[in-house]
């Protein structure tokens, strides 16, 4: 007779087997999840990307593609937890101090932040996200305000370096025209001009009637005269335009700089980051089932299969075979 089992046999095994594996496996998996300390999540939210302007209204600003992962980094760094629990000692000394996990992930989109904090106790939990929030947009206001007061400090000392000069350009500038009529002189120059022009025609034609006239050497002799006052009028005229042309850059630049200053000192601030809405309650974060349960179904499957396989193949070896009887003797 076979020793091989049958097909039902094999079958009954191996689905046995896999059902029992599975069986365990999601037990297992099962207890683990139920016995697992509950935890509890607060929510909060940041939005990026505002300026408050000195009018009261709120303006969208572009942001650097490094900013909201850079403010993310900040937000989970070990020095804001450290200011929050310090904050927290202070303002909330009843609360038991334990460790809460901080994840902040940015809106697909947008330039909201989220900002999720997971702890074993809900108060604690929605208390300690509320401090990492409060401290951070506190780091981010002292970081403006340095940045702003070091802004402040350079553009005071090009304001103040901008106005000497423009004094000294004023200066020379009055000077000058203490010595010229500059209006006059733009009218003499321009006569002068037109006299040279005149001259230089009325002897081009005095050329034609009789060159060796005496009328063309008198003419010759009032135009180099008036050549040589035009060069020194041109030369005047360029310059007081030169003093004119440096007084007025000078002053377009200080006024520039004043201006800049001015809306540094009215108040008109960027507050790039600012809490949108603050976490209310801690909820119990009720735990995935599916996905674990899913993947201990299917490794206790695998390993059903395999031990299955493993005890049918042991089924298959034939008995060891009794030894033939003796022969008998005559």
């Amino acid at each position: 007779m076979s020793n091989t089992p049958s097909i039902g046999i094999k079958l009954f095994i191996g689905f046995g087997t896999v059902l029992i594996c599975t069986t365990i496996a999601i037990t297992v998996q099962a207890l683990r999840i139920t016995k697992k300390q509950p935890e509890f999540i607060a929510l909060g939210k940041l939005v990026a990307g505002l300026k408050v302007n000195p009018d009261g209204k709120d303006s969208s600003m572009s942001l650097p593609k490094e900013f909201i992962p850079t403010q993310i980094e900040i937000i989970e760094s070990g020095e804001l937890r450290r200011h929050a629990f310090e904050r927290m000692r202070g303002e909330h000394p009843e609360l038991k101090e334990m460790d809460v996990e901080i994840r902040a992930t940015q809106s697909k989109g947008s330039n909201i932040i989220n900002v999720a904090a997971i702890g074993a106790e809900p108060k604690f939990t929605r208390v300690f996200l509320d401090s990492i929030l409060v401290e951070f947009i506190a780091f981010r206001r002292e970081l403006v305000d340095n940045n702003i007061s070091s802004v402040m400090n350079r553009i005071i000392e090009q304001v103040l370096a901008r106005e000497k000069s423009v004094r000294e350009k004023a200066d020379a500038f009055n000077e000058f025209g203490k010595s010229y009529d500059l209006r006059l002189l733009e009218i003499e120059h321009e006569r002068l001009a037109q006299m040279v022009s005149s001259l230089r025609g009325e002897i081009e034609g005095l050329r034609r009637l009789d060159p060796n006239s005496s009328k063309v050497k008198e003419t010759h002799a009032l135009l180099a005269d008036s050549e040589k006052f035009l060069v020194e009028a041109t030369a005047q005229h360029m310059r007081s335009m030169e003093l004119k042309q440096v007084y007025e850059s000078s002053n377009n630049d200080y006024q520039d700089w004043k201006r800049q200053l001015d809306r540094l000192d009215g108040g008109a601030t960027q507050d790039d980051v600012a809490i949108m809405e603050r976490p209310n309650v801690a909820v119990e974060d009720e735990p995935d089932l599916v996905l674990p349960l899913m993947m201990a179904t299917a490794v206790g499957a695998v390993f059903g299969v395999v031990l299955a396989a493993i005890i049918i193949s042991l089924m298959r070896k034939p008995s060891s075979s009794l030894p033939p009887p003796p022969l008998p003797t005559a």
